[in-house]
């Protein structure tokens, strides 16, 4: 991880004291709709964080959070369906693609034979 920035532009950015880790799938199974349920866990690592732009860091300590996260592989049957309009499932323009957005990810499925 690099080019880390305070959420005041002015102010120092944060120190990391490790590690980051953006995700480890822990375990995965069979969720709803053909869908997958996997075990997510996210470490942070420990950080000296600049407080009211003071120049006096504080640290914040490290953490592991651990959480369920969906994800769905979409049916290339939605090529058969007509515009739904929707901003979250669209079409790629060259027609081969399904681009589905969500949580902030955007995932492009091209079913191929």
């Amino acid at each position: 991880m690099s080019n880390l920035a305070n959420f005041e532009p002015k102010c120092s950015p944060p120190t990391l004291k490790g590690d980051y880790e953006h995700s480890t799938v822990l375990s995965i199974k069979e969720g709803l709709a053909g869908s997958l349920e996997m075990q997510v866990q996210q470490a942070y690592p420990a950080a000296n964080v600049i407080q009211f732009c003071t120049g006096a860091p504080k640290a914040v300590a490290a953490k592991t959070e651990t959480r369920p996260e969906e994800f769905t592989v979409v049916s290339p049957m939605i090529f058969a369906m007509p515009a739904t309009g929707s901003k979250d499932v669209t079409i790629s323009p060259d027609k081969k693609s399904i681009i589905v957005k969500k949580g902030g990810w955007t995932w492009t499925y091209t079913p191929t034979i």
